[in-house]
């Protein structure tokens, strides 16, 4: 039970030893710190700093006595009042952000021109990709992909949610698919019947183990399965990103749409 409490505190932003000190001080009532850092365990040298930052959080109070500070924790339902204040704190530095946001991107200047090389490693930096490239395309743009079987089924529930986001902003998805990883796919996960702006086609059977590679704007991303980590490379350059829609348009000339769907071109 306290480990579950100490975990949900830590979740809502408080450190562990917050967490701690103020489940001690919940305990035990208004305190002196030595009954506070035996119920705690919080180390003598810590304990004034931590407990100065409950007081700063609005979750605890303290009051001097005989020279002596004596600490109360705030009602639990404080902590509420807390989350308010600091959800007030983000929205301002959101606003403040959001202002400054054009003098960071002119700050960018010349190096946003040049060719931009970044890898990483897990699904979180997957995903990061793949949102700067939506977020940085226009609307109309073109999504021209090679969908490698291997990364496309591991992150076969991504991908109907991500042809949502581009189709709001109506770019257009032309993706190639390898035979299996069109025919062999769970049709209640991937939904595609569901997908605007959407122009699939299928490489013949003897097209197989290819990579997978995703280009919008001047964005090219590419990704691979490495001992069960998806590894994922981003390169930003306008030339680039054009030749290898070039590539990508031999194998889109080479496949075929599938019943029911549209063959579209698109530019290089």
């Amino acid at each position: 039970m306290e480990e579950e409490l100490i975990n949900a505190l830590k979740s809502i932003g408080l450190t562990e030893g917050e967490s701690k000190a103020y489940l001690a001080l919940l305990s035990i009532g208004s305190s002196t710190v030595g009954p506070i850092i035996d119920k705690s365990g919080i180390s003598a040298s810590k304990v004034y700093y931590i407990l100065e930052r409950l007081v700063n959080k609005g979750l605890a109070s303290v009051m001097t006595d005989q020279g002596q500070k004596i600490y109360t924790a705030a009602n639990p339902n404080m902590i509420i009042n807390y989350l308010d204040t600091e959800k007030n704190k983000l929205d301002q530095n959101k606003e403040t952000v959001q202002k400054i946001l054009p003098l960071l991107n002119l700050k960018m200047g010349k190096a946003s021109r040049q060719l931009m090389v970044e890898s990483s490693r897990g699904i979180k930096g997957f995903e990061n990709f793949y949102n700067t490239m939506i977020d940085e395309a226009k609307p109309g743009d073109c999504y021209v992909t090679m969908a490698g079987q291997q990364v496309s089924f591991r992150l076969q529930h991504y991908w109907h949610p991500f042809n949502e986001k581009i189709s709001r902003k109506q770019i257009s998805s032309h993706t190639i698919y390898e035979y299996g990883g069109w025919h062999k796919k769970d049709p209640n996960v991937h939904q595609r019947h569901k997908r605007k702006f959407y122009y699939p086609s299928v490489l013949p059977e003897k097209y197989q183990d290819l990579p997978n590679i995703a280009t919008i704007g001047e964005i090219t991303v590419m990704n691979h399965i490495e001992e069960g980590d998806i590894i994922s490379l981003k390169i930003q350059n306008k030339e680039f990103t054009r030749k290898i829609r070039k590539l990508l348009k031999i194998l889109y000339d080479v496949a075929e749409a599938p019943e029911k769907y549209e063959k579209k071109e698109f530019e290089v």
